[in-house]
């Protein structure tokens, strides 16, 4: 590990004081709590004016403050703070004083709560430009810096900070992933922020809540967060799934893929069908005619006769026609009344059958990434392989990108994501209902006829396969 103290850099509600308490309860670290709040709001030469009616002070100046953190002796100094807070003096130097490290989180849900506390908040105290700026920095001087995704940090707190840890090369102590409740020293400036961080036991061990409505008139507040949220998305290199406990104190070892096929198959029907007969009962659609094309397109595909790009065109229309805020709207609704139902106990004891094992999980399927996305999340799958769509100033412009996850693409794109992750289907599962998925089965050392299809239901028998069945009240979950 560098002598340089770590830190995380954040912007608001990302789940960053849960982690930063995290190294509070090791011990073996001296932690500071966003120690540049101070001289954005309160130093003679600080950026914002929210509290200019308080008197500034010397020692809150920039150089000041990391001189204080540079000069300190004894244990390892780990720091939290948000990226906004050094905005006016981050530099490529500035930077290499740090191991630097991220941790982001979608913007909807963010900027709703910054809205709750301070209704007037500025762009810049979002952080969202700053956290990228941050690491551009970083990645020019040669670091590859650790990026958490919150959502992956409360789906598995255990994997993601012994991944965190062992991207920093310190010691995984899983007695710090949880404490008793009450006042941490040093967060006492900023305590109405953290009450429940204060008073919880440890990170929540659960899917994070993001799809939370942007407050009226914040749109373009979160369509210019959006683009930099997801770029450090694509670099999030703190990933769970695929870091194991060993008898030493941590090991990264690569364990067996799990993939599973989505419709009909964790889930009882299918998600894209489902979508359109929502949106026609909404009266997004127009229903009669909508309604038939979709039966027309699921009967082709349950043939094995679909021409994907044709399917595609028609389920993509209402994502080019209609705004994001709508669109994350009705898909909120439609989780709760279409999807939920259609989640059966077999299938969540599949998934934390295998997830218990240890297992690599991802879905492999050929609905669109708007919709299947929130499902991954609901089952807290961590990848996800689906059909990727193209946006274009934040708005779907109808475009796939890439190969489409169908037949034989589900096989091409398989591979390709396994050349760039070190992944191989050593040991592997795959689960389908579909006769589609036929290439796929053929290649994993695991194949599993899940509520299969005629077609694959005679392929199984024939080739001796093993038939589960989960839209009954049987349990999936592996012996």
């Amino acid at each position: 590990m560098t002598c340089k103290p770590v830190a995380l850099w954040a912007v608001p509600r990302s789940v960053s004081t849960a982690l930063e308490r995290v190294f509070v309860e090791r011990g073996d670290f001296e932690v500071f709590h966003e120690p540049f709040s101070v001289s954005y709001y309160y130093s003679p030469s600080r950026r914002s004016d929210r509290f200019a009616g308080t008197e500034p002070k010397e020692e809150y100046e920039p150089n000041e403050v990391l001189a204080r953190l540079l000069g300190r002796r004894g244990k390892p100094v780990f720091l939290k703070d948000m990226a906004s807070h050094v905005a006016g003096f981050m530099s490529r130097k500035f930077v290499s004083e740090f191991t630097n490290t991220f941790i982001i989180r979608e913007p909807a849900p963010v900027i709703a709560s910054i809205y709750g506390f301070w209704p007037d908040f500025t762009f810049e105290e979002a952080g969202y430009e700053q956290q990228h700026r941050l690491f551009g920095l970083a990645v020019e001087n040669g670091e590859d810096p650790a990026v958490v995704d919150a959502s992956d940090l409360t789906a598995n707190p255990e994997g993601t900070i012994r991944a965190y840890c062992e991207k920093l090369g310190v010691p995984f102590m899983p007695e710090a992933l949880s404490w008793e409740p009450g006042t941490v020293p040093g967060w006492e400036m900023w305590s109405e922020w953290h009450r429940e961080a204060q008073e919880s036991t440890g990170i929540k061990d659960q899917p994070l809540e993001d799809d939370t409505e942007v407050p009226a008139g914040l749109e373009d507040v979160y369509e210019r967060c959006l683009p930099y949220y997801e770029e450090l998305y694509e670099r999030s290199s703190v990933r769970p799934a695929r870091l194991v406990p060993t008898r030493s104190w941590y090991s990264v070892v690569v364990v067996a893929l799990v993939l599973y096929d989505l419709d009909n198959t964790l889930l009882a029907g299918d998600s894209e069908h489902a979508w359109c007969e929502f949106l026609v009962d909404a009266g997004v659609l127009d229903g009669e005619d909508a309604r038939a094309e979709n039966e027309r397109l699921y009967g082709e595909y349950e043939a094995g006769t679909l021409d994907i790009h044709e399917s595609l065109k028609f389920q993509l229309e209402p994502l080019i026609k209609h705004p994001p805020e709508a669109l994350r709207r009705w898909r909120k609704e439609f989780m709760s009344s279409r999807i939920e139902p259609m989640i059966t106990d077999a299938a969540v004891d599949l998934v934390e059958g295998h997830r218990d094992a240890g297992g690599d999980l991802a879905i492999v399927t050929a609905s669109n990434s708007f919709v299947s996305e929130p499902i991954a999340d609901r089952f807290g799958i961590p990848s996800l392989l689906s059909v990727e769509l193209e946006h274009h100033q934040h708005r779907y412009t109808g475009r796939v990108l890439g190969t489409p996850t169908f037949r034989e693409g589900k096989v091409k794109r398989l591979v390709e994501w396994m050349r760039k992750t070190g992944r191989n289907l050593a040991g592997s599962h795959f689960y389908t209902d579909s006769h589609n998925d036929l290439p796929l089965l053929e290649l994993v050392d695991n194949p599993v006829a899940v509520n299969p299809d005629p077609v694959l239901g005679a392929h199984a028998e024939a080739r001796e396969w093993p038939v589960l069945r989960l839209d009954g009240g049987a349990s999936g979950r592996p012996a």
